[in-house]
């Protein structure tokens, strides 16, 4: 039938809007501080997704790395051992120079890349009809906060302040580190690019105390979430979870 054929060539695939994030968060601060806890916590609880420049990093290089050997491996065993406490300090000084030797030609190489991501995992989940945001972890340098801002003028800086004592607890009793290679570590170049940024561009506009545990760090961001989240965003994301934890009853 041609005017069937007629009108399913006209006929025009479904269009579907991505509504932008309503809550953009970067996060900075020192090792230690409980960055990741907080990711962890806004994407088990309020169904963030997540965006890292360094976790980027790892996969371009995980790929370079699994090329060298013709794939034998798959890359993602070497991201997963960048990841992994046991194995991930075979890698810091290549990701290090992997990502520095980038940087240095165009600061924001890494940023953009991970701005790119984040936005295609939050589109996804947009489009399947859960309620989110972005939260972007272990930011380091200013091109990584202006890159994120360029793209969502209105994403959050939260800076957590950590005491270099607890730093170094923290590398030494967690990690496994001696004393003289914790004071190398935090005594890196990228440790400090965000020393001077009081009244720059990229300065924060909420500061954590990140100094007693990670409850308490996450108590003071639950105050900005709340503070920056409205009530229907609360409640879709409180049923979202409450829905997910009865099918978790049902199937135990």
């Amino acid at each position: 039938d041609r005017a069937l054929v007629k009108q399913m060539e006209n006929a025009k695939a479904p269009v579907f809007v991505v509504e932008p994030p309503k809550h953009v968060f970067i996060l900075s601060g020192g090792i230690g501080a409980g960055k990741t806890n907080i990711v962890n916590r806004l994407k088990a609880d309020f169904h963030f997704v997540s965006g890292s420049p360094a976790d980027v990093m790892k996969e371009a290089l995980a790929k370079h790395i699994n090329e060298q050997y013709d794939g034998a491996e798959g890359w993602e065993t070497y991201y997963e051992q960048m990841l992994d406490q046991s194995t991930k300090a075979e890698y810091r000084q290549l990701l290090q120079g992997f990502g520095e030797f980038f940087s240095n030609r165009d600061p924001f190489y890494w940023a953009d890349q991970c701005v790119l991501a984040a936005e295609d995992a939050y589109a996804t989940l947009a489009m399947a009809g859960v309620p989110s945001g972005i939260v972007f972890d272990s930011i380091r340098r200013p091109q990584e906060i202006l890159s994120v801002k360029k793209r969502w003028p209105d994403a959050k800086h939260v800076h957590l302040v950590i005491s270099h004592a607890r730093q170094i607890d923290y590398l030494m009793n967690i990690l496994g580190y001696s004393e003289a290679k914790a004071e190398d570590t935090l005594a890196h170049s990228s440790e400090h690019w965000l020393d001077d940024m009081d009244g720059k561009p990229w300065d924060a506009e909420y500061v954590i105390n990140a100094d007693e545990n990670d409850d308490a760090t996450w108590a003071q961001m639950m105050g900005i979430v709340v503070l920056m989240m409205d009530k229907v965003t609360l409640e879709l994301a409180a049923a979202i979870t409450a829905e997910g934890d009865e099918e978790d009853e049902q199937a135990d």
